[in-house]
């Protein structure tokens, strides 16, 4: 049996490669990989260990192939669509994994012949995810594009994974990311930045901590944990950013202002304001966090109760499993009677 080939564009080091591994985990005997990347001595032994064909000619690489996936990092992939666009071959799909939607939909439409079907998406996860279930995929294609079968291939796969898939315009799409992800970005670097700068100790910090301010914290360096370019990408790539920034500038300025001033009623107004607009959202978003904060102490409940007595546990990113007496739980640790000690941010007890 004939396999499909498909390209992976990786030149951004996560995305790319976990894309490339996921496709050949899934469907090894259906598809036949290629990866690329500029570096031939830092990532030529990489495809070797995905079993996966590896080149450092982008146009190359995509000659012949039935699926071309655009990797790269944002400010590259205009270029690299342009690039490679004509040497596409006829009824191949192209799709690029961008977090901006409306250049890329535009260069790929553009650059293309009218017979390669573009999809353009967004997975709106981090590359270090086991599954894709209950991860979200935006798609942007054009309307002819949605009642061909390979891309309703494409969604119906992904559904049947457990992903929530969503259909969205490029124009659309920008303008959600703009809220929905740059201001994210923009407020968790700033309240980091912030903290630096006051020369506060974190780390005493945790003595005064509530599980609420935890979780805070820990939202914050997961984004803080990633690479920067990507976000220096992200903010400064789609045009609606900066009209969020401008309105996100203001708003802290009037609170700031109201601070200085002891102007108490305008400082409330603005709380209540808020509190009224996003009404209707109250009650599941108390749910959401409530959910979360029951976990936690539900985990340091069960662990407690079980002192002298043997537990299971598992590790989140490893799945190991271990079994034994505890014999002591003590600043998020648990210590077993073998000498082993765990740490309940990476353990769950059975």
């Amino acid at each position: 049996m004939n396999k499909y080939t498909v390209v992976v564009l990786w030149w951004t080091s996560g995305f790319g490669k976990w894309l490339a591994e996921y496709i050949i985990n899934n469907f090894r005997d259906l598809v036949d990989v290629t990866i690329t990347w500029v570096n031939v001595e830092k990532w030529s032994h990489v495809a070797l260990e995905i079993w996966a064909t590896f080149s450092n000619n982008n146009i190359e690489a995509v000659k012949g192939k039935d699926v071309v996936i655009v990797s790269v990092t944002i400010n590259n992939t205009l270029k690299v669509i342009e690039d490679i666009a004509p040497h596409i071959k006829p009824w191949a799909v192209l799709a690029d994994v961008t977090s901006v939607k409306i250049w890329p939909s535009e260069y790929m439409q553009k650059f293309t012949a009218k017979d390669v079907l573009v999809i353009p998406t967004h997975p709106m996860f981090w590359p270090f995810i086991k599954t894709i279930a209950s991860q979200i995929f935006v798609l942007t294609p054009a309307d002819d594009v949605k009642q061909d079968h390979r891309y309703q291939w494409l969604k119906t796969y992904l559904s049947q994974k457990w992903a929530n898939v969503y259909e969205s315009t490029p124009l659309e799409h920008d303008k959600m990311m703009a809220v929905v992800q740059w201001l994210t970005h923009f407020n968790m670097l700033t309240i980091w930045e912030t903290i630096r700068r006051l020369d506060f100790d974190i780390g005493l910090s945790q003595k005064f901590i509530s599980p609420v301010y935890k979780l805070m914290t820990a939202s914050v360096w997961r984004y803080l944990s990633q690479n920067p370019s990507l976000y220096a990408d992200i903010q400064m790539n789609n045009p609606e950013v900066l009209k969020v920034h401008d309105v996100f500038m203001e708003v802290a300025t009037d609170f700031n202002t109201y601070a200085k001033q002891k102007n108490v009623d305008s400082f409330v107004k603005l709380v209540e304001d808020s509190h009224k607009h996003f009404g209707e959202w109250s009650e599941e978003w108390q749910r959401y966090t409530d959910k979360i904060i029951y976990l936690m102490s539900t985990q340091v409940n069960k662990i407690k109760k079980n002192i002298w007595e043997e537990a299971i546990f598992e590790n989140i990113y490893t799945k190991d499993v271990t079994e034994w007496e505890i014999s002591k739980f003590e600043n998020n640790k648990v210590y077993l009677n073998n000498w082993k000690v765990l740490d309940i941010n990476e353990w769950i007890i059975l």
